[in-house]
């Protein structure tokens, strides 16, 4: 889009209003994207504004040839990411020896088994997504939460339509095992 290259070429010049104008539209996206991978709306928040960061810091390599809004999305969902393996070092280093080997456990330090298991199916299930490898995580995240096509999904993500289709269908395999094997359909 013309305008976007303008602001971009803008932004490069130093202009930071010309930065907030070309990333408004966007809003909204980058946040739901982090949404959709943290499932936190406080850390989505967060997440969405170190995206734009980078995105700001970065936008030096954008290429014209990537829709902004898919160069976006792979910012976004890299920064989410980055936040929930962070989310997950910090949840494993509270958890004390105790109790993993049968001492006393405090509610902020029992095991994610036994938090899980006080939840509903839906927070499993989130789980359950949450523990794909980031490949298979991506194109589930963007097929049921965001509701995008195999086509946007292969624009967005800059692969083959056939590869989407084949790593939402082993998506759905991992899934389907994991969800009988916790009874969540029972």
């Amino acid at each position: 889009m013309p305008q976007e290259r303008d602001l971009i070429q803008q932004c490069l010049s130093g202009n930071r209003n010309a930065f907030r104008r070309l990333i408004e539209p966007h809003q909204d996206f980058v946040f739901r994207v982090a949404l959709s991978v943290l499932g936190n709306r406080e850390e989505a928040e967060e997440a969405a504004q170190d995206a734009f960061v980078r995105a700001y810091r970065g936008l030096g390599s954008f290429s014209a040839r990537v829709p902004l809004q898919a160069w976006l999305y792979r910012i976004a969902v890299r920064t989410a990411l980055n936040a929930r393996r962070r989310r997950r070092r910090r949840i494993f280093e509270r958890l004390t020896p105790p109790s993993w080997f049968g001492g006393q456990a405090s509610a902020e330090t029992d095991a994610p088994d036994a938090l899980f298991a006080k939840r509903d199916a839906r927070i499993r299930l989130r789980a359950i997504i949450d523990r794909l490898p980031e490949k298979l995580h991506e194109v589930v995240v963007l097929t049921y939460l965001q509701e995008l096509a195999c086509a946007e999904i292969a624009e967005i993500l800059n692969i083959p339509e056939g590869t989407v289709k084949s790593r939402l269908y082993r998506a759905r395999e991992k899934l389907q095992k994991e969800i009988e094997r916790q009874g969540l359909l029972d």
